[in-house]
């Protein structure tokens, strides 16, 4: 008899499988990259997470330490940065963000998001 797990495991084959299956075949030049979240079970070697989402992304490496996408590093520079520039008005400010932005080097990747 199967556990519920297994059956949830089976039915991920066709949604996931089949989506990163179509995104290596349309992109095979793309990095692959795999994403997992605080879900990590530290009482074994390896350990199981679900899947999230898989999809293409343009990433950035902020500070060494976390990869994000446009979206996230305009946010984390905004936040980041505010008071170093609050002598500037918001459209200035938000003007500014967004060229830092531009100006930063992403990757595009086949992204896998677990946990």
């Amino acid at each position: 008899m199967e556990s519920e797990k297994v059956k949830e495991i089976k039915g991920m084959k066709n949604s996931y499988t089949k989506k990163l299956k179509e995104l290596i075949l349309e992109n095979p030049n793309l990095p692959l990259v795999i994403f997992a979240g605080d879900e990590r079970c530290f009482d074994y070697w390896y350990t199981m997470v679900d899947i999230n989402s898989v999809k293409i992304e343009e990433l950035t490496l902020y500070k060494n330490e976390v990869w994000l996408t446009k979206e996230d590093l305009e946010d984390k520079r905004s936040d980041d940065l505010c008071d170093e520039y609050e002598h500037l008005s918001d459209e200035e400010y938000y003007k500014m963000i967004e060229q830092k932005v531009e100006e930063t080097e992403f990757i595009k990747c086949i992204c896998i998001f677990c946990g």
